[in-house]
């Protein structure tokens, strides 16, 4: 039985193949730092925002709503499993995109109207 290290904790592993698929699902670092930039703007940014300016939602999940369905120009969970967080699932190229149009939801909040139709309009709930 091998031991090796994945995230910092010693595991053991009855063969390299185990050993490979271990540490294939440890994120790098700049996946982490991504990660925690977009739960950072997601869970406090944009719902602080959402307490001083007037918006058209205000928790923390309708946020990654619009920001997941306007990524993929569609509602989200045509895209990604349902079964895990759909932030985990994301690509590096998609997190910094994801990041980006949250981000301008930080600096343009009159924005968010827009965003948020589209969202609704990709799940068939659009309001005039």
């Amino acid at each position: 039985m091998n031991n090796y290290f994945s995230d910092g904790k010693v595991l053991q592993s009855k063969n390299a193949g185990d050993k490979i698929a271990a540490l294939l699902e440890v994120p790098s670092e700049s996946e982490i730092d991504l990660r925690n930039e977009y739960s950072n703007l997601i869970n406090q940014q944009l719902p602080e925002l959402a307490k001083q300016t007037p918006m058209p939602v205000r928790f923390n999940h309708c946020f990654a709503r619009i920001v997941l369905d306007n990524l993929f120009e569609d509602c989200w969970y045509n895209h990604l499993s349902r079964k895990q967080p759909a932030y985990k699932q994301l690509g590096e190229a998609q997190m910094r995109k994801a990041i980006a149009i949250a981000q301008y939801i930080v600096n343009h909040p009159e924005r968010i109207e827009q965003l948020n139709q589209n969202s609704l309009r990709w799940r068939g709930k659009f309001r005039s």
